[in-house]
């Protein structure tokens, strides 16, 4: 699993390690999914992954603003609000 946790009792994030074998249930979220929880551990946010076994993630950070830098394998990055969704 990649983890990244915010300062200060902020979102926390999760997705699943592509570069590592999988063993996962057939439900989890995680497998297709960056999935955003609050920090009581509820799901706030799904961020749909395409091609998630192409396109693997090997870097997952919060910046000081609470906004989720996604780096990919390929050099892709992406900024996500973890309050909305929105990927820039």
């Amino acid at each position: 699993m990649l983890i990244s946790v915010a300062s200060f009792g902020g979102p926390i994030a999760i997705t699943s390690d592509k570069t590592k074998i999988l063993a996962l249930r057939e439900d989890d979220p995680s497998v297709e999914n960056i999935c955003i929880f609050s920090n009581e551990g509820d799901i706030v946010q799904r961020i749909r992954l395409r091609d998630p076994f192409k396109n693997i993630i090997i870097c997952m950070e919060f910046l000081r603003d609470e906004q989720l830098l996604v780096l990919f394998q390929k050099g892709d990055m992406w900024l996500i609000d973890p309050h909305t969704a929105e990927i820039k």
